[in-house]
């Protein structure tokens, strides 16, 4: 028989390893919705991908949108929605091989192909572009010159 005392230790342990198991969070870091649109020559880009490049050296993430034929974006990092806050370096790509019509040649090599934008945009500390990510931030107007 089970005394009142051992009972009460047993279910405290299990109360416990829940709380352990369960663990306090989901780790990822404090974050928020960043949105923006892209702008080339005064048009929308129509296709590629936008990359925040973290100015700390310590942080884990680098958050990324794909960029939408509207010219639009959303950033995500990992699979959560949004951006940590901190400061970033943006670099933008564009590439032939982003296009959704562009199809790689059967049994050849997969390509890149040209950028179509100005090449320093796919460097971050060529780009020019900085953002810092902030709780309730408006929308980013990255807007690219040649």
């Amino acid at each position: 028989m089970i005394s009142k005392r051992n009972a009460i230790w047993s279910w405290a342990g299990m109360v416990l390893a829940l709380v352990l198991l369960s663990g306090c969070g989901d780790g990822r870091p404090p974050m928020t919705n960043v949105t923006g649109t892209v702008t080339y020559k005064n048009a929308p880009l129509k296709f590629g991908a936008v990359f925040f490049d973290p100015v700390s050296n310590d942080a884990l993430y680098v958050p990324r949108g794909v960029i939408k034929s509207d010219g639009t974006f959303e950033m995500e990092t990992q699979n959560w929605k949004g951006a940590p806050l901190g400061e970033y370096r943006i670099r933008v790509n564009c590439f032939e091989s982003q296009d959704p019509n562009f199809r790689q040649k059967e049994g050849g090599e997969p390509v890149r192909g040209k950028s179509l934008i100005p090449p320093k945009y796919s460097q971050s500390q060529k780009s020019g572009l900085t953002v810092t990510v902030t709780k309730g931030m408006a929308p980013l107007e990255l807007k690219l010159e040649d």
